[in-house]
């Protein structure tokens, strides 16, 4: 028990840490019984070496099927190819299956999973913690012209959310940052 606290302590900030283990300790014993309540809504799946926490009947359904052994990202510019220490930064991490993909890449650099949605942050969060991914930093908050709080219009679904114009009812308020504030807060040369 004090491993995973130690695990989890790393990564996320004092606030969350007491409610992330919770959720945390839950989602490993399911795994280790390999049992999962269906009628949840949330579902937990293997794959490409990774336990990723996930929306079932949900769009994020949609980026599984193009994520770790169907990689899209890393496969569509060949002509790069991380070094260990290389710095990445997910801007739209969604649940974080780049972020993930890119942290076993980078082992020795960092990942910035940048995520506007709430919602997906925190499945990002959890799913950085299932995989003890220690070298990705999770920022929910949005980028964008300016400094300051914005609003975060939501996609129909699970992703495609926008600061730009409403496209449904939804919509939540977020820190944003602009691209050169957030390199220079996080010490991003």
């Amino acid at each position: 028990m004090s491993s995973v606290r130690a695990r989890i302590s790393g990564l996320l900030p004092e606030e969350l840490k007491a409610a992330i283990q919770p959720i945390h300790i839950w989602i490993r014993r399911i795994i280790k019984r390999g049992q999962f309540d269906t009628s949840s809504g949330l579902g937990i799946q293997s794959m490409g070496g990774f336990q990723v926490a996930y929306r079932k009947g949900t769009a994020d359904e949609r980026v599984l099927g193009h994520s770790f052994d169907h990689d899209i990202f890393f496969s569509g510019v060949p002509e790069y190819e991380p070094a260990d220490d290389h710095v990445i930064i997910d801007v739209g991490a969604h649940i974080g299956t780049f972020s993930l993909l890119a942290s076993s890449r980078v082992s020795l650099g960092k990942v910035f999973a940048i995520e506007a949605s709430e919602d997906s942050s925190n499945l990002l969060r959890i799913n950085v913690a299932l995989n003890t991914a220690t070298n990705v930093s999770v920022h929910h908050l949005a980028l964008s012209d300016r400094r300051g709080k914005c609003t975060l219009y939501h996609g129909t679904g699970t992703w495609g959310h926008t600061v730009v114009k409403p496209l449904s009812a939804k919509r939540e308020t977020v820190e944003c940052y602009t691209l050169p504030d957030f390199l220079e807060s996080n010490g991003i040369d």
